[in-house]
């Protein structure tokens, strides 16, 4: 296993700080693959520490055989809740984005504080979103008939990432 770790301060800066860290460190392992999902659940674990818990943050990547474990420790024991808000709401949808990105997610309370870690898959999982469009022929466009469309598919909404919210 090879890790990498960072120690940031607890400011608004740190995300982007560690959205670097994450880049670097990927680009030096070879495996910029993860990049697409783990830039996105890294901002977000960041974000939370950074918003709730206003202590010094410890990233730690590590890679693993077949997938990216990513760490955020900070100096609270508060352990992250996830929250359920209206549609309307800008925030409160971090968790559920890390857990629907992540293959798992955890929490390790101490009594200095807590880790928040996540687990990403290789690059079928990380990839990004537009490498499994499907691409269809041209010249098989002139016999496509409407109705033999069985149902429909739209993108998903973009996520809202905490660190937006708190962008120098």
């Amino acid at each position: 296993m090879t890790s990498a770790e960072v120690t940031l301060p607890g400011d608004p800066r740190s995300a982007g700080a560690a959205r670097q860290f994450l880049s670097v460190t990927l680009e030096s392992w070879g495996d910029d693959d993860y990049e697409f999902a783990a830039v996105l659940l890294l901002s977000e674990l960041v974000t939370n520490a950074v918003l709730h818990a206003r202590t010094e943050i410890v990233v730690r990547l590590t890679r693993l055989d077949d997938a990216l474990r990513m760490e955020v420790g900070d100096g609270s024991t508060r352990a992250p809740l996830t929250r359920h808000y209206s549609a309307e709401a800008t925030t409160g949808r971090g968790l559920a984005l890390v857990d629907s990105l992540a293959r798992e997610w955890g929490v390790e309370v101490a009594h200095d504080g807590k880790v928040v870690w996540c687990v990403i898959d290789g690059p079928a999982v990380a990839a990004d979103p537009g490498d499994n469009l499907v691409y269809a022929d041209l010249d098989d466009l002139d016999d496509f008939d409407e109705d033999d469309v069985t149902g429909t598919m739209s993108p998903p909404p973009a996520p809202q990432l905490g660190s937006q919210a708190i962008a120098a």
